[in-house]
């Protein structure tokens, strides 16, 4: 288990590139989770540069492919030329070193520049991990995809399938903080001290975090992140919440937890929106809907705790502790109707605690009257 590795890592580059930390830490999603980054926002704010340094700790060496598209890009600079030793043979076949096929880790800048038939080649290489040369399908290497881009595909381009491909989206701007600018001012370039993760670790531990299950309550939680999404009119597809489980999962591997709790549904933050408009009440739909049963047991437990500090004192009616013990009695049967995870579970034990409390406190005062 490499967790600490990864940690250690994100901690590094957040050493070295300030008011970033949402960003790093999602290449670490990405890579457990098997998914891809989208990066959308102005150029000059060091993203490839952050790509490769997060890179270079994957150990990937020479198999880092980077690209800056634009409108005049050919297949031949992303996937390479075709073999003229082979069309004299009679077949069309790309020679694919050091191109996007054999990439373990690959950066498309302004990837939404490029034409179509070039974007939509990528489709496979993405979701499958597979290019098809001559006819013939070549299983990918990549670990990891990171696109950026100023601006978003034009509807009427045909890319919506590609831009759904990235399942995590971040829009990283300037930095705005004034102590955190001057910090830039300031910053030297720190060296690497962290070991690299090798392919091997990071294949024992993608398949670790495809072992966790959802628990009763992430699966409460992502059904009403659901129900908010649509009924804020927010078109995010089928796939993309069942592939958000994967990241979730992740993101529950990296707490040490051995299922997929609820707390991890706020990786939604930066997978249920579309566009910069979104990201706001995306925002507050995800945070309202992190572990409900949760919130609504402590709301429980707060009432009761209320309850009881009003019998407070030596001289408190029999009349006064039987109206605050169906208090509690309501409050433990509305307890019962949640998810009943531990924390759940401990709390209705604080609450029968307080009412079997309030119970004997009764029984005294009415043999103190006898």
């Amino acid at each position: 288990m490499t967790v600490a590795n990864f940690k250690a890592v994100e901690s590094e580059l957040n050493q070295r590139y300030l008011d970033r930390t949402e960003e790093i830490h999602g290449l670490t999603l990405a890579v457990l989770s098997r998914q891809h980054i989208e990066l959308l926002g102005p150029p000059g704010n060091a993203k490839t540069m952050l790509i490769k340094d997060f890179a270079d700790y994957l150990d990937v060496g020479n198999d880092f492919f980077s690209w800056l598209m634009t409108k005049f890009s050919t297949p031949e600079e992303l996937f390479g030329p075709v073999s003229i030793a082979a069309m004299k043979a009679g077949s069309y076949t790309r020679i694919t070193t050091h191109k996007m096929p054999e990439a373990k880790v690959a950066y498309l800048d302004e990837i939404f520049k490029a034409s179509s038939p070039i974007l939509n080649a990528l489709l496979s290489i993405l979701q499958e991990r597979v290019y098809h040369n001559n006819g013939g399908a070549t299983q990918c290497p990549l670990i990891l995809c990171v696109a950026s881009s100023n601006e978003l595909p034009d509807e009427d381009e045909g890319l919506g399938a590609l831009h759904d491909r990235f399942l995590l989206r971040y829009n990283p701007g300037y930095i705005a903080d004034k102590t955190t600018f001057e910090q830039l001012l300031r910053l030297e370039q720190q060296p690497k001290t962290v070991t690299s993760i090798t392919e091997a670790e990071v294949q024992q531990d993608i398949a670790a975090v495809a072992q966790l299950k959802l628990s009763d309550e992430a699966v409460e939680s992502l059904t009403l992140v659901w129900e908010k999404i649509h009924e804020a009119g927010i078109a995010v597809s089928d796939r993309r919440f069942k592939q958000m489980i994967g990241v979730m999962a992740a993101e529950s591997w990296l707490m040490g937890a051995t299922e997929i709790v609820a707390d991890s549904v706020s990786v939604g933050e930066h997978i249920m929106w579309n566009t910069p408009d979104d990201i706001i009440p995306v925002k507050q739909i995800i945070r309202s809907s992190v572990n409900p049963s949760m919130a609504r047991a402590q709301e429980i437990l707060t009432a009761a705790t209320a309850a009881m500090a009003d019998l407070a004192g030596d001289f408190i009616q029999s009349e006064e502790m039987l109206t605050v013990a169906k208090q509690l009695q309501f409050l433990a049967a509305d307890l019962e109707s949640l998810t009943q995870s531990q924390a759940v579970v401990d709390i209705g034990c604080s609450i029968k605690k307080m009412r079997d409390g309030l119970v004997q406190r009764m029984l005294s005062s009415q043999g103190g009257a006898d």
